[in-house]
C-alpha cells in the first residue's frame, strides 16, 4: 500500500574505528530479493599482492631488500557509501526515518548516499573503486588492487616518502 517499503535499520560499533556504522537490513525487509540483479561483485584475490610482488624483483632485477624494499600499505575511502550521489528524482525513495526517545517522536529525513545493507547499493558502489583503480594503474602506473572500500598499494621504499598515494 502506497508503494514504500520499510528497511529495520540498526547501529553496529566497530571496535577498530571507535565509531558506529548503521546498517539498513535489506535482508529482513525482503528488499534484496526483489531487487533481482544479475550483476556480481569483482574483489581482488590475495595472489594479487604475490604476483605483484614477483614482477616488481623481476623489474628491479634483484632481491626486494635494502633500496629496493617494499612497501605496503592500505587505505579506507571514510564514508564510502555515503559519497556516492543519489539522483535527485530517486531521493524520495531514500527517506530514513529514526524514533528520538527523549522527544517521543519520529524524524524523517532525506539519505543522500547509498544505503550500506541493500544489495543494488553493493553492486552500485563497487562500480567506483575499480574506476579508481583503473585509473591509477593505467595513467599513474601504481600498482593498486581494491577490495570494497579498501585500497592497497605496492611499492618501493625508495625514497621512504609513499610516493604513490601522493600520485593517487
Amino acid at each position: 500500500v502506497g508503494g514504500w517499503r520499510a528497511l529495520k535499520r540498526f547501529a553496529l560499533w566497530q571496535i577498530n574505528h571507535q565509531a558506529w556504522r548503521v546498517i539498513d537490513n535489506g535482508r529482513t525487509s525482503q528488499t534484496n530479493d526483489a531487487y533481482g540483479g544479475d550483476e556480481t561483485i569483482h574483489t581482488t584475490n590475495n595472489a594479487v599482492s604475490f604476483s605483484l610482488l614477483q614482477r616488481l624483483r623481476q623489474l628491479v632485477g634483484s632481491p626486494l631488500v635494502g633500496p629496493y624494499s617494499v612497501l605496503l600499505s592500505s587505505k579506507d575511502m571514510k564514508g564510502a557509501y555515503r559519497q556516492m550521489p543519489v539522483k535527485d528524482a530517486q531521493v524520495k525513495y531514500s527517506i530514513v526515518c529514526v524514533f528520538v526517545p527523549h522527544l517521543n517522536a519520529w524524524r524523517f529525513c532525506k539519505l543522500w548516499g547509498l544505503a550500506f545493507g541493500l544489495a543494488s547499493a553493493v553492486i552500485q558502489f563497487n562500480r567506483f573503486p575499480t574506476l579508481l583503480c583503473a585509473i591509477a594503474r593505467r595513467w599513474l602506473a601504481l600498482p593498486l588492487v581494491a577490495f570494497f572500500d579498501d585500497f592497497k598499494l605496492t611499492e618501493l621504499k625508495a625514497d621512504g616518502t609513499n610516493s604513490g598515494w601522493r600520485s593517487f
